[in-house]
């Protein structure tokens, strides 16, 4: 008996371990993409690169349109409304399950809601039914980065998708 519940406090603390280093990662990824575009206009060499290395490694991630992105300073974030704002809602679900320290699972019909939303927004946008709406946009990114990284934060505490 002693030895499942040592086995048990074990992978307790390892997952506990990564909801925070995923916290963290997330925390450090929302900070490189807010201050990439004060680094850009900081009139500093080596900040200046710094911030060009932050666009340069967003690219690949995102299409960086301007007219789909927010602004600071004048500039265009390193990535659009929507990716950022997915990347906050998963910040805002592990930060939470760090803080909580527990995770219940949640009903199935709240992922097909999500999905549902984020679907019905995409599909008005290819049919011109709507344009460009940066609210909408930054509202549909947050449901998807809540619902993304709970199917993540599960997996990992292994209570579904296995």
């Amino acid at each position: 008996m002693g030895i499942h519940f040592s086995l048990f406090l074990f992978m307790q603390l390892r997952i506990n371990i990564m909801i925070r280093i995923i916290t963290i990662l997330l925390g450090l990824s929302l900070a490189a993409i807010t201050t990439a575009p004060l680094l850009m206009q900081s009139g500093n060499l080596f900040l200046n690169y710094f911030g060009t290395v932050i666009y340069f490694l967003a690219d690949p991630i995102c299409h960086q349109l301007p007219e789909r992105s927010l602004f600071i300073n004048d500039l265009p974030m390193p990535v659009c409304a929507r990716c950022f704002s997915i990347y906050l809602g998963g910040f805002f679900i592990f930060a939470l399950a760090w803080i909580k320290q527990s995770c219940k699972q949640w009903p199935n019909w709240i992922y097909y809601a999500a999905v549902s939303l984020f679907s019905i927004e995409i599909l008005l946008e290819h049919v011109n039914l709507y344009h460009n709406i940066i609210e909408l946009r930054l509202l549909s990114g947050f449901i998807l980065g809540l619902l993304l990284f709970r199917i993540l934060l599960e997996t990992i505490i292994k209570k579904r998708f296995i």
